[in-house]
């Protein structure tokens, strides 16, 4: 009994591990850098998460950003859920802990000094790879939380 958890336990580390550093990947960072040859966290808010990014570069740019991001965390996923069904028959586990560990290495990447994204869109990929019912009601929460207050700001500047 004691080997079996110990594999268990092992497999979970690994996993996370795997996860965190697919994770630690910034896709803000990785496009700036190797796509415009600059660094993101040199402009605007310094941040290095999406939003300075589609401030200071477009769209046109940010959409790599958008697909970095979300592509790493399906990997991380898609790897833990093969990885944990082959070894245990427990897909949703593995998909779970490879996303966890993103998330983590998304928001506090070793590599830039644990200073990463909110981990906003890495999250809601890892909802939607676990439960696209659940994902649907908190991206259309998310979106109606982010469009209400800016429509009631504009209102409120345009009737001044």
């Amino acid at each position: 009994m004691k080997g079996i958890w110990g594999i268990y336990l092992l497999s979970w580390l690994i996993l996370l591990l795997l996860g965190y550093f697919l994770g630690c990947l910034n896709g803000s960072v990785m496009v700036s850098h190797f796509v415009i040859r600059d660094d993101v966290r040199q402009h605007g808010s310094g941040n290095a998460g999406l939003t300075n990014f589609y401030r200071t570069y477009g769209a046109k740019y940010a959409l790599g950003v958008i697909l970095f991001d979300m592509g790493k965390t399906v990997v991380a996923c898609l790897l833990g859920g093969a990885m944990f069904n082959h070894l245990f028959g427990d897909w949703a586990l593995g998909v779970l802990l490879g996303g966890l560990g993103c998330e983590l290495g998304h928001m506090f990447p070793v590599f830039f000094g644990f200073k990463g994204g909110k981990g906003i869109l890495s999250g809601g990929t890892l909802v939607w790879l676990l439960n696209w019912r659940v994902a649907a009601v908190a991206w259309a929460l998310f979106l109606l939380l982010w469009l209400v207050p800016n429509l009631l700001i504009s209102v409120t500047v345009d009737k001044f």
